[in-house]
């Protein structure tokens, strides 16, 4: 009788590992188009062991795009309570961006179809995030013209990794555009 070979231990991190895989697949491949197989096999691990983490796609698109909702969210709680000046507002909205907002505001675009079908972008999705940050930071008594101003400001660096589909630009170089537009905007909108 020959003892069954001990279960392997999940390497530390490959929940996270898995989660940005899969993302850079639905990026170039299209959720539609990736299987979890092949997320196993860029991953290098079996299918078993993905299955371990995650029992579904869905249940990667759910994970990818509620932790950015996630983060979303902390921010506008954040401006919330502290009322932060447009700088430093824009300042920690593209932190946000160059985090993790780029490839999940190109995914989210992409499959449209997808998010209603998951019930993950509602009307308190990103763009209400961005309407109750602008009334928050310029309040809601400020004339309308502004208020759309900084909306726009956030939008632009949100926008960015769509508006740059198709250009040869490095995610660095679309950043740094992004944020001069914003910051444009921004200096527009205070004067």
């Amino acid at each position: 009788m020959s003892a069954e070979p001990a279960p392997q231990a999940p390497t530390p991190g490959t929940r996270a590992r898995a989660l940005s895989t899969a993302l850079d697949l639905f990026s170039r491949d299209g959720y539609d188009g990736v299987s979890m197989r092949q997320v196993a096999e860029e991953l290098g691990v079996t299918k078993a062991a993905l299955y371990h983490h995650f029992t579904s796609k869905e249940e990667i698109a759910r994970e990818l795009v509620g932790s950015y909702l996630d983060a979303v969210e902390e921010i506008v709680t954040w401006a919330e309570q502290t009322r932060p000046d447009l700088d430093e507002l824009l300042a920690r909205w593209a932190d946000l961006v160059r985090a993790q907002g780029l490839q999940i505001g190109k995914f989210i675009n992409a499959n449209q179809r997808l998010m209603r079908e998951l019930g993950l972008v509602s009307g308190e999705g990103p763009r209400r995030a961005v309407d109750r940050i602008a009334a928050t930071v310029v309040g809601p008594e400020a004339r309308p013209e502004l208020r759309l101003q900084v909306r726009m400001a956030l939008l632009a660096m949100h926008m960015a990794a769509i508006a740059s589909e198709g250009l040869p630009l490095e995610p660095d170089v679309v950043f740094r555009i992004a944020r001069d537009v914003a910051a444009s905007i921004v200096r527009n909108a205070q004067s």
